[in-house]
């Protein structure tokens, strides 16, 4: 064994350190670029490995001044507790899973290179401790490794830019809907989940994107939107992934085609529907509105497709709630009938293309001092009383 009683340069220790397989002791203190217990080292990977060699805890600093390969980087991790940097961040680092997170495994500078895991065993807990110590793109060699843990700690381990992963993933907690979709969109294998019960809440888009994954068994757990406005279509994509109920009270508005709307309203999976939107590009039918105004009490906003006084009047408005835009064609029409049509929608009809109305006094001021109906003007008026 050797003891120095003063502070060696780096060079100095490597030479003395090549020279015995015995322990050196350095006693001595100061500054320079010694290397003392608690003395900062510096040099190339290759210099502070065969420096560090012989040096029992040592708790001073490193500052590694090329890129260091994984084994010097975990040779150098090992012997000591001092906070490692790397002049040269972006180093390419290749090697098995486990010698690369024990590279890591202390106070390092953090990591902006590429990494190559090569080994066909790695684990959560070794693509977790990775990726929160570099910032560079992970590339697995073999993607297609079964991987388990939490739900939190399979986020970090696929945090980063990793190959895309195809092995079977299992999340042994409750994840939350971000997290499953995270793992989802990192992962095209299958997963299976702890429990396929638990309730989801989040907004429709993230709930199926965190559900569309391949699953080991049906989705069973309830989920709740805190969608404001959604599409039936989104909508009903997301009653398709679970068997569970969809509260979709937090919704003002839904808007969709009468096929999509008809699918939502109607599904015994999708609870709290209320106001409809169908955009003014997609007329309804009169039929078609109907069929929606027995299945809801919200509002329905729509344009209608007839135009003609007979079809109109069989408009009904249930819960005397409904926006439909209505636009008559006939030129001549009775003014009861107007005023039916007028008490189905609560904006305004277009009756500009009339002009003949026939009809008691009572109808006739009756359509005639409506602000719901705009276009009378000067139409051939006949009494029919």
């Amino acid at each position: 064994n050797i003891t120095i009683t003063d502070t060696p340069t780096d060079a100095q220790l490597a030479a003395i350190d090549a020279a015995t397989t015995g322990t050196i002791t350095v006693s001595g203190g100061g500054g320079g670029g010694g290397g003392g217990s608690a003395d900062p080292i510096t040099g190339t990977a290759a210099q502070v490995v065969s420096t560090l060699q012989g040096i029992s805890n040592h708790s001073g600093s490193v500052t590694i001044t090329d890129a260091p390969t994984v084994a010097q980087l975990k040779t150098i991790n090992s012997a000591t507790t001092g906070a490692i940097t790397l002049s040269t961040a972006n180093g390419a680092l290749s090697g098995d899973s486990t010698d690369i997170a024990a590279a890591f495994a202390g106070t390092v500078t953090e990591h902006t290179g590429t990494i190559t895991i090569t080994n066909n065993d790695y684990t959560t807990a070794q693509l977790k401790a990775i990726n929160t110590e570099s910032t560079g793109a992970i590339t697995l060699s073999t993607t297609n490794v079964a991987l388990s843990g939490s739900a939190a700690d399979l986020v970090l381990a696929f945090a980063g830019t990793v190959t895309e992963h195809t092995g079977t993933v299992t999340i042994t907690d409750a994840p939350t809907v971000a997290q499953l979709k995270a793992i989802n969109n990192a992962t095209t294998g299958p997963l299976t989940l702890n429990d396929y019960s638990v309730s989801l809440d989040g907004t429709a888009a993230d709930v199926v994107a965190a559900l569309s994954g391949n699953f080991g068994s049906t989705y069973t757990g309830n989920v709740t939107i805190t969608d404001t406005i959604i599409s039936a279509h989104d909508l009903n994509s997301l009653d398709a992934l679970t068997s569970g109920k969809i509260d979709a009270s937090s919704v003002i508005t839904i808007t969709g085609s009468f096929a999509a709307l008809n699918s939502a309203y109607t599904s015994e999976g999708i609870i709290g529907l209320g106001t409809i939107i169908i955009p003014s590009s997609n007329p309804s039918s009169v039929s078609d509105l109907n069929a929606l105004d027995n299945i809801t009490t919200g509002i329905i906003t729509s344009t209608v497709q007839e135009t003609d006084i007979s079809t109109l009047t069989s408009l009904t408005d249930l819960n005397a709630n409904n926006a439909y835009k209505i636009t008559i064609t006939d030129s001549s029409v009775s003014a009861a009938e107007l005023n039916l049509i007028d008490a189905r929608t609560t904006v305004n009809i277009d009756a500009s293309a009339i002009t003949s109305i026939t009809g008691n006094v009572d109808e006739l001021k009756t359509a005639y001092v409506s602000t719901g109906i705009t276009g009378l003007e000067n139409e051939q008026v006949t009494l029919s009383n």
